[in-house]
């Protein structure tokens, strides 16, 4: 066998190794990329959406309407109408639970009756626990979200914005796919 030979059976299979896994390290630096892009997407809207209601909490105290069941009334559904305002990604489910886990709110057509059944638990949970809950799953039900949680004490409202796992990982699919065929 020739010298050169030899040194090209040595060396392609060091540079088709070098090539694959530097493949594989930028799969794994997309998907990091795409996980948090889509958690700082899901905390800046919820965190968006607690502001707003904040602020309309705000103005209903500044005037004096806390113990007016028709002006709070009002209040809650002004806030409730701003998740419309919000312009959620078509696969995201913005959902407001009370603290006990009773349904009050939700995004999409979902039923009532599931939304309480697979969500109650983390309402509840969330308000127990002092901190804020993020980059979290759920695998109930057939169903397969990432979501975060966010508490509104004064109203006891535990809001919930979730997305499809398998939403957020198409992405990560197809970069997969053109980097290893």
């Amino acid at each position: 066998m020739k010298l050169q030979i030899k040194i090209a059976a040595s060396i392609i299979p060091l540079v088709l190794m070098a090539i694959f896994s530097l493949g594989a390290w930028s799969i794994d630096k997309a998907n990091e990329s795409i996980h948090n892009a889509n958690f700082t997407y899901m905390n800046t809207i919820i965190n968006a959406y607690i502001n707003d209601v904040s602020k309309i909490h705000d103005l209903l105290m500044k005037n004096g309407l806390e113990n007016v069941k028709p002006f709070v009334l009002e209040y809650k559904q002004k806030a409730l109408n701003e998740v419309d305002a919000l312009q959620i990604k078509e696969n995201s489910n913005m959902i407001i639970l009370n603290g006990s886990g009773e349904f009050v709110f939700s995004s999409s057509n979902g039923h009532k009756a599931e939304l309480e059944t697979v969500w109650s638990p983390i309402a509840t949970s969330a308000v127990q626990s002092s901190s804020m809950e993020s980059d979290l799953h759920i695998t109930q039900q057939g169903l397969n979200e990432i979501y975060v949680v966010r508490h509104f004490k004064p109203w006891d409202w535990v809001v919930i914005f979730s997305m499809s796992d398998k939403d957020v990982h198409h992405a990560e699919r197809q970069i997969r796919n053109a980097t290893m065929g």
